[in-house]
């Protein structure tokens, strides 16, 4: 062993020991780093790539500690410890996240100064502009969005995710023991936006390569190379990327101020009402149908369909294009209603229809005999009178509509719902006692169908014990032992009820 190989032993060991010295724990984790590495046989870039590990277990460390963080003392000893095994391997810090963006001429345009120097939180931040491959981009290991993530990565692995796996805990495809199988990050949504329009904001990378703003962006451009949903123009779109990087003369300050302007200072955009949104879908989709000049086949109309929700970026599934369609269809009845056969303001009952819209995605459902849109469609006058009812803000809640089915013929509901429709409101107090009549009208429905269902049980159970009566032994042998036990388990209940009312159950005597 030479005499430096002798010296970074030692530094190497008492950094271990201060490990220790601050937590058993952490003194492990910093020993499991090394693993059965041999120090005298590291290479100056091994030797930098363990101890700058050590940095990121420590960092680790002091964020799962929360409350009880490394005094300022300890961390500062533990990292002049690192430093001094550094200095005697004779290697330099490696600069995370790969240094220099690998810029790229792209499309005629090379790396460039933006100017006018952009803004963050009341500070100019000087940075570079230019085309990088995704490819050669990683997401950052260390990113807030996914703290709890890593963490527990590190916990249960005893390392960083490599960027693969970093992917997959983006993709919420990585599992973790807690965490839901929700889709967290929303990639493959964002994906589909930025496969039809291209990375409108470019992603915003620290002077050392890491990614300060845009992990989602940059894991959504990877969803797109990487899956076979996406046409060839679409991977060509996300090959190459616009970001921007900090120069090299920034400071931790300037990081600062790019990650607090992004992600806490709200740039106060507000996203389309749904019914503005809706109503851009459906003029495209008739549009569409009116080019074909005639009637069209099932599989046509469903090509439109997809043709539409890519152009507006909800996918190849046409389900929300649907759902799109029946609701615009059924506001511009309400509509018609309001302005042709009520003579109210056009502006105003418009207003009213992007209000209310989410009633008509419930007002719509249903179009089979005993659903709600069937009911409306076979009842003109009773549908005049929902819509009166919508626009008059007496329905408590939408979820209410899904009653309706219910009382369509049922002449005590419809009238109580024609009286909440005639009564004027002068006040919230009226109001509040107008919706209770509507609800009692759904009530009613409500009662009636669980008497018609007793009705129905009664007439389903004669049916059953007839079945029952009838079967053989060689039948009975034949059924499944778990509906057997099930069947068992049913006539327990059963003679329980008997026993307990013997005179109800009584067999009828003879006079």
């Amino acid at each position: 062993m030479s005499e430096s190989d002798d010296v970074l032993a030692r530094e190497i060991a008492l950094l271990f020991e201060r490990a220790r010295i601050i937590s058993a724990d952490l003194g492990e984790e910093v020993e499991a780093v090394f693993g059965q590495a041999e120090v005298p046989k590291l290479t100056a870039a091994d030797a930098a790539s363990l101890l700058n590990r050590v940095v990121e277990v420590v960092r680790m460390r002091q964020r799962e500690l929360g409350q009880t963080p490394l005094g300022e003392q300890q961390y500062e000893a533990l990292m002049s410890q690192v430093r001094a095994a550094r200095a005697t391997a004779g290697v330099q810090p490696a600069r995370r996240g790969g240094g220099r963006a690998p810029f790229q001429e792209y499309g005629g345009i090379s790396p460039h100064p933006v100017k006018p120097v952009p803004v963050f939180h009341t500070r100019e931040v000087a940075v570079t502009e230019g085309y990088v491959r995704t490819r050669d981009l990683d997401l950052w290991d260390s990113n807030e969005r996914i703290e709890i993530h890593l963490q527990q990565f590190q916990r249960k692995h005893a390392r960083k995710p490599t960027p693969e796996e970093l992917l997959e805990i983006m993709f919420s495809r990585l599992k973790l023991e807690g965490v839901t199988e929700n889709d967290q990050f929303q990639i493959p949504a964002l994906a589909r936006s930025i496969a039809t329009n291209g990375l409108r904001k470019p992603p915003i990378l620290a002077s050392d390569g890491r990614l300060l703003d845009g992990n989602r962006r940059l894991a959504a451009c990877y969803y797109i190379l990487l899956n076979d949903g996406f046409t060839t123009e679409q991977k060509k779109r996300v090959d190459y990327i616009l970001v921007w990087q900090l120069t090299e003369h920034s400071t931790p300050a300037d990081e600062d101020s790019v990650i607090v302007s992004l992600n806490f200072e709200d740039d106060h955009k507000q996203a389309w009402p749904e019914y503005v949104k809706a109503r851009k879908v459906f003029d495209e989709y008739e549009t569409a149908i009116q080019l074909e000049g005639g009637r069209i086949t099932p599989e046509r109309e469903r090509q439109i369909k997809r043709d539409v929700s890519m152009k507006f970026a909800l996918g190849s599934d046409t389900r929300t294009v649907s759902r799109y369609i029946k609701m615009v269809q059924m506001a511009k009845e309400f509509e018609d209603h309001h302005i042709v056969d009520r003579e109210r303001d056009r502006f105003e009952v418009q207003h009213k229809a992007a209000d209310k819209f989410q009633y008509f995605d419930e007002l719509s459902k249903g179009s089979s005999p005993g659903g709600v849109s069937w009911c409306l469609g076979q009842n003109e006058p009773f549908k005049n009178l929902v819509f009166e009812l919508l626009y008059t803000d007496k329905f408590k809640k939408w979820s209410q509509i899904r009653d309706l089915r219910l009382i369509y013929e049922n002449d005590e509901a419809l009238q109580l719902l024609r009286k909440a429709a005639n009564t004027p409101v002068t006040s919230p107090d009226d109001l509040d006692q107008i919706q209770d009549d509507v609800d009692d009208a759904l009530a009613i429905g409500r009662v009636r169908r669980s008497d018609q269902r007793a009705v129905g049980a009664d007439t389903r159970i004669e049916t059953f014990v007839g079945f029952l009566e009838g079967l053989s032994v060689k039948a009975i042998a034949a059924i499944k032992p778990g509906n057997l036990v099930r069947l068992q388990r049913a006539l327990r209940i059963v003679n329980a009820m008997v026993e307990q009312q013997t005179e109800l159950f009584a067999e009828p005597t003879e006079e």
